[in-house]
């Protein structure tokens, strides 16, 4: 299986998350009387905050609707959606997030580490796994990344994304200043000062 790379992202322009196993690590200790907690990545936030500040949408989708997903959702700054009902509650969610983009299910990408996250990987243009994600999402994955969910998966996924968006950007403007010397060119050739 390939890794995720420039190549299958450059079509993405929204990035689905699963919860535990994606944003954290795939182990949750739980503490009696005190709930549970499960180790999130600071590289993960850091590369989330950029993220939110272009405008990408990210999303975490998720079966489990603890305080501990909600928790590190919050200090990773990621939008949080659940459904606490396993017969295709999250699909529900996530076709209403969807419709909410306008984003066509071809440019989105999601990422998943569990079975639960088959129906939504399924659905979507770019279906990734984390590295050590349950080895029956390879039948449905077009890659994997390099890192274990809560490892940083989320920074390797996102570098590429912000990659690519500058890259986006740098066109973008560039296209702009070819229009301008073209429209300045054109009035000169018609004797119109600029």
């Amino acid at each position: 299986m390939q890794y995720v790379n420039e190549a299958k992202m450059k079509d993405v322009r929204m990035l689905v998350l699963g919860g535990y196993g994606v944003i954290t690590g795939s182990h949750v200790s739980v503490i009696a009387g005190y709930g549970a907690s499960a180790p999130c990545s600071s590289r993960d936030r850091a590369i989330m905050k950029v993220l939110r500040a272009v405008h990408f949408p990210v999303a975490v989708i998720s079966q489990n609707d603890d305080l501990c997903l909600r928790s590190c959702c919050a200090w990773l700054g990621a939008d949080y959606y659940t459904e606490s009902r396993v017969d295709e509650g999250s699909i529900t969610v996530f076709e209403r997030i969807v419709e909410r983009s306008g984003i066509p299910l071809n440019a989105i990408a999601y990422l998943g580490a569990n079975w639960e996250d088959m129906p939504l990987l399924e659905k979507v243009g770019l279906p990734l796994m984390v590295a050590d994600a349950d080895p029956v999402l390879r039948t449905v994955c077009a890659a994997r990344t390099r890192a274990k969910g809560g490892d940083h998966a989320v920074m390797e996924v996102g570098r590429i994304i912000l990659s690519l968006y500058e890259e986006m950007m740098f066109i973008s403007a560039w296209m702009n200043q070819i229009a301008s010397m073209t429209h300045i060119l054109a009035s000169h050739k018609n004797g119109v000062a600029v």
